[in-house]
């Protein structure tokens, strides 16, 4: 019994330290691409009124870099994401570029008054065969949404309250498991099978956590 118990206390430290407990998009490291224009990122900004939505970023690289802005009403995105077209015709098509300065903090707004829209955001260079980031730090803020949900794109909103649920209640689904069956144990009439069923019961509980916390919650990063 004891040495399940320790089973479940690691197996709860290995969650705590690898689990990704929401898909804010905070983007880092580095980032290359044998084309000269391709697909960064996208990001869905909050309708709102009284505040801009931002992307904020640092970067450095050696090409001369552009950052393509492209909305999801028709014409935008979907004339570009799938086509063939060269560099400068996507680029053509944005609602907006701009040069991108290495090792300087860039900040753009967006500003949807009328309905929430997915951006989608395209890094290039029309003059080289390839692109790259060697070092990048880049935010996307939601305006007016909470501290803890401004860099969550807005078709996510209400994920994080949700794992939070889910966490507390698998928790004391375990706990009341493991109370019985020491309370059996203490008792007599506690039989090897408990054991399996605990261990196996444990196993679920973590996993179904894991999956739900790096597959799902994740999908639209």
């Amino acid at each position: 019994m004891k040495r399940i118990f320790h089973l479940i206390v690691l197996i709860s430290i290995v969650f705590l330290i690898t689990a990704n407990t929401g898909s804010a998009l905070h983007l880092q490291g580095s980032w290359k691409r044998s084309s000269n224009w391709d697909y960064f990122t996208r990001f869905c900004f909050k309708k709102n009124s009284k505040q801009y939505g931002n992307l904020t970023y640092v970067m450095e690289t050696k090409n001369d870099l552009k950052i393509g802005f492209y909305d999801d009403q028709k014409g935008s995105w979907d004339s570009v994401g799938n086509s063939k077209d060269s560099c400068a015709k996507k680029n053509s098509k944005a609602k907006g570029t701009r040069s991108i300065t290495s090792h300087h903090t860039n900040t753009e707004t967006f500003e949807d008054i009328k309905e929430s829209h997915m951006w989608y955001f395209a890094i290039s260079d029309c003059s080289a065969k390839s692109i790259e980031i060697t070092k990048m730090d880049v935010h996307l803020w939601n305006p007016m949404v909470g501290k803890y949900s401004q860099e969550f794109s807005c078709e996510q909103e209400g994920l994080l309250a949700l794992n939070i649920v889910y966490f507390i209640l698998f928790t004391i689904l375990c706990l009341i498991q493991l109370f019985t069956s020491v309370k059996l144990q203490r008792t007599g009439d506690f039989h090897p099978v408990i054991s399996f069923v605990l261990f196996s019961f444990s196993l679920f509980f973590f996993f179904f956590l894991f999956f739900y916390f790096h597959l799902n919650v994740c999908s639209s990063v």
